[in-house]
């Protein structure tokens, strides 16, 4: 199975408003997918991964939205320090996916509830898009075929439908919205290391800075997140 990023914290424009990911966020959509509410959603499985968004009404059937196969499954939702991470298993089709090269971008599409002023935050992942054309460039996917971490798949990870969204007062969701954001590292097997080195010790250095002023101002992660990334652009 491989851990990829599916979305970095920040606020992210899009066509229907502004996305806000925090900590936070990222901790909610984690439990969530624990949730029995959330395995009774998906049916006790993963949350499957497509070629662009067959599963969104505003993408199903046009170009690219065609396959409406899973290419791979989520089985377990992260927050880390650094945005929120998936544990995905792949059929084998994805691997031949990222093996080739065929995509470089994943896109998550989720439940969302509005915040006031055209500002939105997610409630629920329901599927992640294998894309080519993301709204937010991001780092590309590794063109390996995926390592193997030696971990099992929380629940049955097979084919499930995704058409019942829950709408319940508990979600309270304002739309669904395919988030068309890009954020995935695989790790590689060559020797070719030296920019996914860098790039580690970038993400490294913020974490560090981020930490290092909430010591120092007692801010919470995302508020001292937004404060070191407006106030250090060396580090972004």
């Amino acid at each position: 199975m491989d851990l990829i990023r599916i979305v970095e914290y920040g606020e992210h424009p899009h066509p229907k408003g502004l996305q806000r990911v925090s900590f936070a966020v990222a901790q909610r959509l984690e439990q969530d997918f624990r949730s029995l509410r959330g395995r009774l959603a998906r049916r006790f499985g993963g949350l499957p991964v497509y070629v662009g968004h067959p599963d969104d009404p505003d993408f199903s059937g046009a170009p690219g939205h065609t396959d409406t196969r899973a290419h791979g499954w989520i089985c377990e939702l992260r927050a880390q320090p650094d945005g929120l991470y998936g544990l995905v298993r792949w059929a084998q089709s994805g691997r031949e996916l990222l093996a080739n090269a065929n995509y470089k971008f994943f896109s998550p599409r989720w439940l969302m509830r509005g915040l006031g002023e055209g500002v939105f935050e997610p409630v629920r992942l329901l599927s992640v898009g294998l894309t080519n054309s993301p709204n937010i460039p991001g780092e590309t996917i590794a063109n390996e075929a995926p390592l193997a971490l030696g971990e099992s798949c929380v629940g049955v990870c097979a084919p499930i439908s995704t058409g019942g969204e829950v709408r319940g007062a508990e979600a309270a969701p304002a739309m669904t919205c395919a988030a068309n954001m890009p954020e995935a590292f695989s790790r590689s097997r060559t020797l070719a290391l030296g920019s996914r080195r860098d790039s580690f010790c970038r993400r490294q250095a913020i974490v560090d800075a981020v930490h290092a002023r909430m010591g120092d101002t007692g801010e919470d992660f995302a508020t001292a997140w937004a404060n070191v990334k407006r106030s250090r652009a060396d580090l972004f």
